[in-house]
């Protein structure tokens, strides 16, 4: 990896406000360090401000449909054979996305499927297994500089000390995945409201 090459891509990153992703360079070897730089390179770098403001800043008024219904939902508690088939679809279908991401070595579809795997098992008061599966997800994120990403884990592993009672662990995460995200002017992103109202979910039960 050339100095050159290093430069070239902080000056690109820097145009457009995207520095935090080389935040961790420190801290990778020699082959991570590539793979971050070609995955740098393939980034559409010019339409990311624009993506920011539309998707994520944006704050258009919603408008309710005179037809608003329930959502259609499956409960956490699996008492049917049905439901418990319909998960262990799912968590076949994400195990396969896993593997097939570690055998291309695409960490983006690794993470994914590590966070809704979590997901899974979370639901179904796995705690133990669910925190794993979002350590590894965390690292990964941590590993390409994805700060959404390390974001979303910390919320989780701070999900899971709530659910231990861990309140003052839990809200710990709670405030380091809002500051990250608050960090790179996502403080108002859905994400953020999510960790937000989970930090007041925690204060109402701690009182």
């Amino acid at each position: 990896m050339s100095e050159i090459t290093l430069k070239n891509a902080e000056k690109r990153l820097k145009k457009h406000k995207q520095q935090h992703l080389l935040r961790f360079w420190g801290l990778l070897d020699q082959s991570q360090k590539e793979q971050l730089i070609d995955q740098i390179n393939r980034l559409d770098l010019p339409w990311i401000n624009t993506w920011v403001e539309k998707y994520i800043k944006k704050n258009d008024a919603f408008k309710l449909p005179a037809d608003l219904a329930p959502a259609s939902y499956y409960p956490i508690e699996q008492d049917t054979p049905e439901l418990k088939q319909k998960y262990k679809k799912a968590s076949q279908v994400l195990e396969e996305a896993l593997k097939i991401g570690k055998e291309s070595n695409d960490m983006g579809i690794q993470a994914n499927s590590l966070q809704k795997l979590g997901t899974i098992l979370q639901d179904q008061k796995q705690y133990d297994n669910a925190a794993s599966l979002y350590y590894q997800g965390l690292a990964i994120c941590q590993q390409i500089g994805d700060i959404v990403g390390i974001a979303t884990f910390i919320n989780n592993l701070g999900a899971i000390d709530f659910s231990y009672k861990k309140y003052e662990i839990a809200l710990q995460k709670y405030q380091e995945a809002f500051n990250l995200l608050n960090q790179v002017g996502l403080g108002e992103s859905p994400l953020a409201h999510t960790i937000l109202r989970n930090i007041d979910h925690l204060n109402l039960q701690s009182k």
